[in-house]
């Protein structure tokens, strides 16, 4: 069986039926196992990966793995949790409070990394200032500014799963959409 599943099945969008999207808790390295249940169920999914490389002594090789490990996100009604929960696989469903501000979310990961955004796992940000990016290839994405060592980034927090990523920007580049440390 290969491990190269898509990284995104379906669409990432919010549902007239009762299906929401939900971060499903999985088992240690079986993101990729409920990735291809979904597809084989037709389930709408969004695994975020990255790469690995790893050298050995004769060659190197690029893995891609998840960029959230023990997480993956999937729409899904009450009765597709229970059909994906019968492959043993799903530790616990994380149900967000508000739907649209996770999609939002998932949308922008998504889309930063479609765009060949330079990302890198960041710490989730409970405090900090609210920017939107106003020039370049990201402009109009909003995150939580960080400022380490004079460099600025724009981080984007997956509020449901207390993780994160961030981008580097230019200080020019930002605006501050509110002076308040949530």
């Amino acid at each position: 069986m290969t491990n190269n599943i898509p990284e995104i099945y379906g669409k990432l969008e919010t549902s007239e039926n009762n299906s929401i999207w939900v971060a499903v808790r999985t088992k240690p390295r079986h993101e990729k196992k409920i990735a291809r249940k979904c597809i084989d169920l037709k389930l709408p999914y969004y695994l975020p990966l990255k790469d690995s490389v790893r050298e050995y002594k004769d060659r190197i090789k690029t893995y891609r793995k998840p960029l959230f490990p023990g997480y993956i996100f999937c729409r899904l009604s009450p009765a597709e949790q229970r059909k994906l929960s019968s492959i043993g696989s799903v530790l616990t469903y994380l149900i967000p409070t508000q739907q649209k501000i996770l999609v939002n979310e998932l949308i922008q990961l998504y889309n930063f990394h479609n765009l060949g955004a330079s990302f890198e796992e960041h710490k989730f940000l409970k405090r900090g200032k609210r920017v939107r990016i106003l020039r370049g290839t990201f402009a109009d994405y909003e995150g939580k500014v960080s400022n380490r060592k004079g460099k600025y980034r724009v981080v984007l927090n997956i509020s449901l799963i207390n993780q994160a990523v961030a981008i580097e920007v230019d200080a020019k580049d930002i605006a501050i959409l509110d002076d308040l440390d949530d």
